[in-house]
């Protein structure tokens, strides 16, 4: 039977939560006029997540199971997901229960109604204001540093319908921003908003380390915005450098206001904040450099060891999924 929708779920140490809300995905799912598939992706575990995700296939037909040697990261697990889906639309969403499972009906029939993208928007989060401050401000800034809108306050829950999942499913990315690729795919996309709950059980794997690295990879990936500012800055130090030594040159020769001062505290602050920005751009430049170094190294983006359900198609332990491998 061919199936209509697929559900991804990347799961890290979520051994504690994917039960019930596999069960809340089936319950809300198996009544409906669509057949479905639930596609669970252990992302290098170090609990006992592969168990769980075992034990869930045995009691629904309808869970797959993808699991990684190691750790590759949130991204890298969504996308492994997405490859191995087969349905024609697909909804991803993670694993902590913070995305209700309840809106899933919704978002297919947006898609049955012809839309390409349905982005869920967070109207509330239960975080601290922090780190809600820094997701307002990254939505906004990024949709002035790339050349195509994002849905604000959007994150990775979403629908899409088999054109955009396979844009996704082909890019070649080692640090892929699916938000970002998705929008950049373009086609009909409408926002749903939504409250997002509490984390069901366990601790927020993103910190403020990955939440910046997620950020920086979005922005590198889409825009070269920072390395033109790297070049503007650069020019206007140089302008400030050159009026900065025509000052003092006129200042020695025609006035008396630099008598009795040696310079040292001005030199060393000068020497010091253009020491700060040259390494600024070069880490800037660096980053860019990176992508084109995972790009020729020619190696898979990711791993897989094991997969469960997916019949003749299932990966073995000793298969590669490489970039291009559909």
């Amino acid at each position: 039977m061919t199936v209509q929708c697929s559900v991804v779920l990347p799961a890290y140490n979520e051994s504690a939560g994917l039960i019930p809300l596999v069960d809340r995905i089936v319950e809300t799912l198996g009544p409906s006029q669509w057949s479905f598939e639930v596609i669970l992706v252990n992302d290098g575990s170090g609990d006992d997540t592969w168990s769980v995700i075992r034990q869930l296939a045995e009691k629904y037909s309808q869970v797959k199971g993808i699991s990684f040697p190691r750790n590759f990261g949130h991204q890298l697990a969504l996308h492994a997901g997405i490859k191995h889906s087969s349905g024609e639309t697909i909804a991803l969403m993670d694993s902590d229960g913070q995305d209700p499972p309840e809106l899933l009906p919704r978002m297919f029939q947006l898609i049955e109604a012809g839309h390409d993208v349905v982005n869920c928007v967070r109207r509330g989060r239960k975080e601290n204001w922090v780190k809600r401050l820094c997701y307002y401000l990254f939505y906004r800034f990024y949709n002035f540093l790339v050349p195509f809108e994002i849905a604000k306050d959007s994150g990775d829950f979403c629908a899409m319908n088999r054109r955009t999942r396979d844009i996704l499913s082909n890019t070649t990315q080692h640090t892929p921003f699916l938000r970002g690729l998705r929008s950049w795919a373009g086609g009909k996309q409408v926002d749903l908003p939504y409250e997002r709950d509490a984390r069901f059980s366990g601790q927020p794997k993103y910190r403020f380390r990955h939440l910046f690295l997620l950020a920086l990879n979005g922005i590198t990936s889409f825009s070269k915005i920072p390395l033109r500012i790297s070049i503007m800055v650069g020019l206007a130090f140089s302008a400030l450098s050159l009026f900065y030594a025509v000052l003092v040159v006129y200042l020695k020769l025609f006035t008396d206001v630099l008598e009795g001062y040696t310079g040292w505290a001005s030199l060393a602050f000068l020497v010091s904040f253009l020491g700060g920005a040259i390494l600024t751009v070069l880490g800037i430049i660096g980053e860019y450099l990176g992508y084109i170094f995972e790009a020729v190294r020619g190696i898979p983006p990711f791993l897989i060891s094991e997969t469960i359900g997916f019949g003749e198609a299932a990966v073995t332990p000793e298969k590669k999924v490489s970039p291009h491998a559909e």
